[in-house]
């Protein structure tokens, strides 16, 4: 399982198991780089949804999203977005002109 400020996902070793590693490891370092980010979704200032979201070609694409079952459902809705900047982006993940 990998968790990120409310944002969790769970994700099942596969073989070869060197491959799965490897798998999680870019992940993980994506998520250390402006590549990848986290969408906390608020309602009335109560955290309730979050989206793993992925760079590609300059956009943002939701890769994996969780979210609560009950919370203020009516209140005014709210978004914060978190990123790091600790690891610059790998190639893939800046734009192509």
């Amino acid at each position: 399982m990998l968790s990120a400020e409310g944002w969790h996902d769970h994700y099942p070793a596969t073989e070869p198991l060197e491959d799965f590693v490897a798998e999680m490891s870019a992940r993980i370092r994506d998520m250390l780089s402006p590549a990848m980010r986290v969408r906390e979704q608020l309602s009335l200032g109560v955290p309730f949804h979050w989206h793993l979201e992925n760079l590609v070609d300059g956009a943002w694409h939701s890769e994996s999203a969780c979210g609560l079952f009950f919370y203020p459902w009516f209140g005014t809705k709210t978004e914060k977005v978190f990123i790091n900047t600790v690891l610059p982006p790998r190639p893939q993940h800046l734009a192509h002109d």
